[in-house]
């Protein structure tokens, strides 16, 4: 099984001035589509990968702050 971009999800770091959350992710295609600047911190292959990843980094955002 090969995966598609549509598999893959993108960790997304939003600049400050943005508001939260600091992080989300999306698909490489929907990422491709943001308008704003933002930084690309990694790729995952499932879901519920990304959603583990983006809750704990949100999490230590908050806990920074």
């Amino acid at each position: 099984m090969s995966l598609d971009a549509r598999d893959v999800f993108v960790i997304l770091k939003w600049p400050p001035d943005a508001g939260p959350p600091r992080y989300s992710f999306a698909t490489m295609p929907h990422a491709a589509e943001i308008q704003m600047p933002v930084e690309r911190i990694q790729t995952c292959s499932s879901i519920e990968a990304a959603s583990s990843l983006v809750e704990r980094l949100n999490a230590e955002a908050i806990a920074a702050a």
